[in-house]
């Protein structure tokens, strides 16, 4: 890890910087970029994949969509692109 050093003007500054600073964290209310609400789907004839599934993916979140073969990754990203569509839900 590398070190800065700072001459004495600098750190001046920088503990001025900080002590101006909020003492309480602000609390940000998440903004959702990405929401489904009561998701139902399931292929015909094949037991439901999704029932009643509800989500939100907010803005600065990084999500990962992970699981065995067969679990219905990528039935869920066909059901938010638009490619498939549930039979309940939004």
């Amino acid at each position: 890890m590398a070190v800065v050093e700072l001459d004495q003007t600098a750190q001046k500054k920088l503990v001025a910087w900080q002590q101006q600073l909020p003492k309480k964290p602000v609390k940000v209310q998440p903004k959702p970029l990405l929401t489904g609400a009561g998701i139902t789907f399931g292929y015909p004839d094949k037991k439901l994949i999704f029932e009643n599934f509800d989500f939100s993916i907010n803005e600065g979140e990084m999500v990962a969509l992970v699981g065995q073969n067969g679990t219905g990754k990528t039935t869920l990203i066909n059901l938010i692109t638009g490619f498939l569509t549930p039979s309940l839900g939004s």
